[in-house]
């Protein structure tokens, strides 16, 4: 795919990012989000938010020598079959940010975003916080003897060298 506007191309770095971190958390092998996993989540998200607040604060920039500049994002890595359904659905929600940032109207533009592309952002990233706080912490884990495990556990990440 293609975006115009370097701060859609870094937001969609560090979605990725975040996406393989939670495709490779130990919690994505099992039916439970371990503590750890779930800090690293919330902050995950933090930094995604934060990352937006300090894009819409920033100036537009007057780049005439530079707009339009196709630059090119790499297509989504497949997510393998999960055993961890509310990892996946976190990813899922994650994916659709992307999506969108990469199909709006911001993604036309040098920088900055259009504050309907901002809103719809911050609507994803409050409802993957909800269901991380209101759904996952209340309702995981859960006891599946019968169709558990599903899914094959996935690889390590990468690993220092």
């Amino acid at each position: 795919m293609i975006t115009y506007n370097h701060d859609i191309k870094t937001m969609c770095s560090y979605l990725d990012r975040v996406i393989k971190e939670l495709v490779h958390s130990v919690s994505s092998g099992v039916s439970e989000v371990n503590e750890f996993d779930m800090e690293r989540v919330l902050s995950y998200l933090g930094k995604l938010r934060s990352f937006h607040a300090w894009v819409v604060a920033q100036p537009q920039l007057d780049i005439p020598e530079t707009d339009p500049d196709a630059q090119e994002i790499p297509e989504a890595e497949a997510i393998p079959a999960l055993e961890n359904e509310a990892i996946a659905n976190i990813i899922r929600l994650l994916q659709v940010s992307r999506k969108e940032l990469l199909n709006a109207q911001s993604a036309r533009k040098p920088c900055g975003m259009i504050s309907f592309d901002s809103r719809r952002l911050l609507a994803i990233l409050s409802k993957t916080e909800s269901f991380v706080n209101d759904f996952i912490k209340n309702e995981t884990p859960i006891d599946l003897p019968e169709s558990s495990p599903k899914a094959a556990k996935v690889g390590a990440g990468n690993t220092g060298a």
